[in-house]
Parts: C-alpha cells; sequence; structure tokens
C-alpha cells in the first residue's frame, strides 16, 4: 500500500496536448508518452504521472487528458470516463492476472462501450483505523479498474460498471440485479478458540456442548408443545363427535 503514489505499467499514451498548456492552445495536437504513476489525493480524480517523448515527466493529469488511438472519437468527458474520485491517501495498484488483457463492455453514462483492461488501482485507509472513509464501509469502497476503450479513450471505472466478456467463461445477457455489498465478516469466534494446551485444538469444546445442550433443550420443548397441541385437538374432536 502506497502514501500518495503508485507505480503504473508502462502503458503506452498519447497525450491530448492542450491539457499540457492548461486548455491555453494545443487543441486536436497529440504527444507520445508512457504513464508512470498514479496518485491519489483524497476527494479528487486520480491523477495520472507520464513520461513523455521529449524526455519531461509531466504529472497531475486526469485520465480524461489520455488517449490510445488519435483518430478515436472523444466524446466523453472526465465525469463519464472516471465515475468516482478517490476516498483516500492510501492506494495500491495492480495487475490481476485472470483478467490481464480481458475484453469487457463498460458502462460509460449511457452506453455500454468494449474496452480492455489494464490493471487496478484499490483504495484502504491508513493503519486500519475503523470506517473514517468511505474507503472502509462496504457498500462505499471503490476499486477503480483501468481500461482502454474501443473509441480510443481510457476509463477508470469501479466493478459494478463492468461486464467481462471471454467466450470460455462467461456469457454477458445484460446488467445483473445483485445488490451492493453491505455485510463486515468476520471469521474469528468464540467457538474457533480453545482454552487449554492442546495443539490440534477443535475449537471451545464446553461452549459447543452448552449450545448443544440449549439446542436439545428447545427440541424437546417444541416436541412437547406439539403433543399437547395434538391431545386437545385430539379432545375436541372426540367431543364434537359426542356430542
Amino acid at each position: 500500500m502506497s502514501f500518495l503514489v503508485a507505480n503504473l505499467p508502462l502503458e503506452p499514451v498519447f497525450v491530448r496536448k492542450e491539457f499540457l498548456y492548461n486548455g491555453k492552445k494545443g487543441h486536436g495536437e497529440f504527444m507520445k508518452g508512457y504513464w508512470v504513476s498514479v496518485k491519489a489525493q483524497k476527494h479528487r480524480a486520480l491523477l495520472f504521472e507520464t513520461l513523455l517523448e521529449n524526455g519531461a515527466l509531466y504529472d497531475k493529469l486526469p485520465i480524461e487528458a489520455f488517449v490510445h488511438d488519435r483518430e478515436g472519437d472523444f466524446r466523453f468527458e472526465q465525469s463519464d470516463l472516471a465515475l468516482w474520485d478517490i476516498d483516500t491517501w492510501f492506494i495500491t495498484t495492480i495487475v490481476k492476472d485472470a483478467l490481464r488483457h480481458l475484453d469487457a463492455k463498460v458502462r460509460i453514462g449511457n452506453e455500454l462501450v468494449g474496452g480492455t483492461y489494464i490493471c487496478t488501482v484499490d483504495q484502504c485507509d491508513a493503519n486500519g483505523e475503523l470506517m473514517p472513509t468511505c474507503a472502509s464501509i462496504p457498500k462505499e469502497h471503490k476499486s477503480q479498474n483501468i481500461l482502454a476503450l474501443e473509441n480510443g479513450q481510457y476509463c477508470s471505472m469501479p466493478n459494478n460498471r463492468i461486464l467481462w466478456t471471454e467466450q470460455s467463461l462467461t456469457k454477458v445477457q445484460g446488467p445483473p440485479d445483485f445488490e451492493a455489498c453491505e455485510e463486515v465478516y468476520f471469521s474469528n469466534t468464540l467457538r474457533n478458540y480453545c482454552h487449554d494446551e492442546k495443539w490440534f485444538y477443535e475449537g471451545d469444546e464446553e461452549q459447543a456442548n452448552e449450545e448443544g445442550k440449549e439446542k436439545g433443550k428447545e427440541e424437546n420443548n417444541a416436541k412437547k408443545e406439539n403433543q399437547q397441541e395434538d391431545g386437545i385437538l385430539g379432545d375436541n374432536k372426540w367431543q364434537t363427535t359426542q356430542s
């Protein structure tokens, strides 16, 4: 996990030159370069550092500033290409082997646009503090997947805006109706511990026995209640017959 800056794969890109001049000139022109790193500033867009062909190392550009095809249709803006800002100062980058070079369908605005996976930027809160930002809340946490879109631009999108297409593994039939994860899961419980010196222990046997006794009591009580109800119903039926 890195503070502020993390490495990126050496992706060849073209920089839209108007971003090198704060929009004052360079429109319609491009400069070749290679991504070097990505920067996280809390509550701001991801920012990319690029080694340009003239030797300059230029940073703090948003994903909208980059294309991989100079003849593409650059119809999407920053807010389309990156759905969320970063929630924290701490990020990590990873190329997920199972997704490497996979094609995908990405929801950009109201369109499903084809794209190819490059890498993922993930985030967390420093030192494991309890929920100081959205990065620690399951429903709000966002991974950002970097993809090259078929229109020539790049995007940075969370998992719930991407459908991965691999003929032998997936069958894409439209967006699923899943709900966002809201649970925090734990494996450590009292049943996983044993308060003796056994090396190959099997959990807290005493607690397990107590739970077994309680469960047995509940089952016995349920049986007694059912028997009582059967007896009452039987008496009522007999009385009705006699009358």
